[in-house]
């Protein structure tokens, strides 16, 4: 539980209130997907699966796991519970980056596993919007592969846009 807490602390040291995370939660034979979670206030906003570019409802099961708070808290209850695990955790933010668990070695269809394979803190993010002519504009991004996180609203009018 050490490692865990110092972790923990880590990670609210960070005070981090938006982050966005590809996320993959696997279960004996069922793989769910990899999802592009988006977080704000400790809560999933948005999920979107990768693989098939489609985004998923609040009442999606992945709205439940796919946060750091509640990676942390399956981590406890893996330490607390499971006879055979492995967590691995980010070296400088402290958030979980693997959750590997068999609860009981002896049954056979209990093992799962959750994956936080990048994570993006808003405040990595360099938001910049530069006026162009003609009412044209730039928005550039540092460190995040899409405008979520710089709350870009974008609305585009009928014309040639090359």
């Amino acid at each position: 539980m050490n490692k865990l807490n110092i972790n923990r602390d880590k990670w609210e040291s960070s005070s981090e209130i938006y982050y966005e995370m590809v996320f993959k939660f696997s279960a004996f034979n069922h793989d769910s997907g990899t999802y592009r979670i988006f977080v704000e206030q400790k809560a999933v906003q948005t999920a979107l699966l990768i693989d098939d570019e489609q985004y998923k409802t609040s009442d999606h099961f992945i709205f439940t796991l796919a946060t750091v708070e509640n990676l942390f808290i399956k981590a406890e209850d893996v330490i607390a519970n499971a006879e055979e695990y492995k967590i691995t955790y980010h070296a400088e933010l402290g958030y979980p980056t693997q959750i590997v668990v068999d609860y009981n070695k002896s049954i056979a269809d209990d093992e799962s596993s959750r994956i936080v394979s990048e994570l993006f803190r808003s405040s990595d993010t360099a938001c910049t919007l530069e006026a162009k002519p003609a009412r044209a504009f730039a928005l550039s991004l540092a460190g995040q592969p899409d405008a979520d996180v710089c709350d870009a609203v974008v609305y585009l009018e009928d014309g040639d846009y090359t």
